[in-house]
Formats: structure tokens, sequence, C-alpha cells
């Protein structure tokens, strides 16, 4: 039987593994972290080769969540973008923490937070130290017959290598509240100054969201086969969004290489008598590729709008997201 199962817990040290204290509703194929290499060799043989040499280590991998929930946000944002964030209650007493990750982008090191990643089944587990995220991808759709419409998450990341292990024991269950795509909402606005304030409603089909947060892993010579530190690059994303074809999506075809910040407001229950569950998702981008009429619904026109993230002067932003949920700690 191949009861599969992912967990993990934040590293005090970055690449020093811990044990997990956190199980995830997630999924982890296992991938290599080395790639074998035959040499063409000379040996007097019509052969290819007669031996195989290993270089480095390094893991390169995908955390899947299919059932986005909103307690997992604060850890895939930790890894991903910034690390080191207070969470802050906002209504005391009722456990609704606010987690900001919005980035520097003057140079400053977003410190992101690493982990020791368990994964695998019941017939072997493994354990990556050092996991460290380079894209964050998130989709959702809302159906049309009333349907489930789970948001899904997907973290591209590396790690230094792959260790057989035992899983750590006796982890509880997570209480989780999921995305939803019915429960999603759009706001397009022309300034930072105004985001959020200009709501498009009856119009948002469908959402698709990649933002790469810059973080690579860096190699060294020394003594061990694995990297020994990371770089931080450049921060950008891609977002397309599908709309019933209205006046709303016109005046997007209209704006063909206009700069808009866009927001993605996506809410669940109430955290007690507080504040709800949130991902507040902001970005300024330039619209690229509108195609109105690009597929139908039945007999109804959908628009796909391809927006690229871009840095805006008057703003001092590229992309701003902030979580609600009822975790204090990653």
């Amino acid at each position: 039987m191949g009861l599969e199962r992912v967990q993990a817990g934040k590293e005090t040290t970055r690449g020093t593994a811990v044990a997990a204290d956190t199980m995830i509703l997630g999924e982890v194929k296992f991938a290599p972290d080395v790639t074998p290499v035959i040499p063409l060799d000379n040996i007097g043989l019509n052969v290819n080769g007669y031996r195989a040499v290993t270089g480095g280590k390094l893991v390169t991998n995908t955390l899947n969540v299919p059932r986005g929930y909103f307690q997992i946000l604060p850890l895939l944002f930790s890894l991903f973008l910034k690390g080191g964030v207070t969470a802050a209650e906002k209504t005391t007493g009722q456990g609704d923490y606010l987690w900001d990750f919005t980035p520097n982008l003057d140079g400053t090191t977003n410190a992101p937070d690493t982990v020791t990643l368990e994964f695998g089944d019941s017939a072997q587990a493994f354990e990556v130290e050092y996991v460290m995220g380079e894209k964050l991808s998130i989709s959702g759709s809302v159906p049309q017959d009333g349907g489930d419409a789970p948001i899904s998450l997907s973290l591209d990341f590396f790690g230094r290598q792959n260790t057989k292990t035992s899983f750590t024991a006796s982890l509880a269950k997570p209480v989780v509240n999921e995305l939803s795509g019915y429960l999603t909402r759009l706001y397009v606005d022309d300034t930072w100054a105004a985001v959020g304030t200009t709501e498009k409603t009856s119009i948002l089909r469908a959402f698709d969201i990649e933002m790469i947060g810059g973080k690579y892993p860096q190699f060294h010579g020394g003594t061990t086969l694995t990297f020994d530190s990371f770089g931080e690059g450049k921060i950008s994303g891609m977002c397309t969004l599908t709309l019933d074809t209205a006046a709303a999506a016109i005046a997007l075809y209209d704006a063909i290489g206009t700069m808009k910040v866009f927001n993605l407001l996506l809410e669940g229950p109430a955290i007690g008598t507080g504040k709800k569950h949130t991902l507040d998702l902001a970005f300024s981008g330039i619209i690229m590729e509108p195609k109105p009429g690009d597929s139908k619904d039945k007999e109804t026109s959908l628009t796909t709008i391809q927006i690229e993230f871009v840095y805006d002067p008057t703003g001092a932003k590229i992309v701003v997201p902030k979580v609600i949920t009822n975790v204090s700690a990653i």
C-alpha cells in the first residue's frame, strides 16, 4: 500500500535538517538528486562507454496542493518570496493573524525561510533539507454547474539532497479552510494608491497566476557536493484572466500596453469574531495579450487577458501578497 504524505519543519539554520512539525495536504513525487554521466571513453572497442560518474547533488521538485487552503499560504510565501515575517493578530484573542509578504525591491535580502521536507509513502520516506521556493502558481475557476471549485497551489522548489528517512510520527492532521473559486473577487485600478477600489463584478471565470521569487542555489568549491548558499534575482510574474466578454473586458482590451493594478481577493469564513481567512494578492502589470471572444461557454463569449507583472515607479511596488489566517508561525 502506498500511503503517501508530506510533512515539513522550519529550519533554525538553513540546511540543517530538522524534524517535521506540520503535515501538508499535498503531494511530492520523487525526483533524483544526481544525474549519472557515461563518459565517451576511447577504449579500442565499438561502444559508447563502460563507466559512470556523478557530479553534484541538487533536488528540483514540485509541491502540489490540489485543494489549496489558507493555512498553508504563510509557509509557501515564506519559502518563495519573503522570510522572517512576523504575523500580527488583527482582533485581540481571536487568532486572526495578518502576514504581509511585500518583498524588498532595493537589493535588500528578502531572507526566505527554509524547511526540511519529508515525503514518500509507507514503503519509503525521504527528506530534503534547505528547501526553498522558486515559483508559486495559483489557479482557480468558477464552475458553471454549481460544483466543486478548489484553488490549486503549486510550489516549484529546490533543496540539497534526498535522504532516506522515517516520517516524524504522530503529527496532528491539519484543520483547514479551503480557498474557493466562487469566493474570488477581482479589482482593477489605475494606481497603487487606488488598489482594491474598483471591483469588476459578474465577470471573472478563471485565473492562472505564476510568480517567480528569484531565489536560486549557489555552489562553491569546498568539501561537499551540495550547494552552500542561495542568491536572489528578479521578481516577476504572469497572470491570465478569463472573463465574460463584457464592457469591463473590452476596456482591458483597449488598454493593451498600459499598466493597471490588479487585486485578486480570495476570502473564507471568519476566524472567531475576527477577520475572515483571506488571500489578498495585488500586483501591477502590463496588459500584453487581450483576446476578446477567445472561447465560449455555451453561448457566453469569453475573453482572456494576459498580464505581465511590472514595477510601478509611482507606487514603488510590483506585488503585494497579504494573508490572514489562524496560523501564527510556520
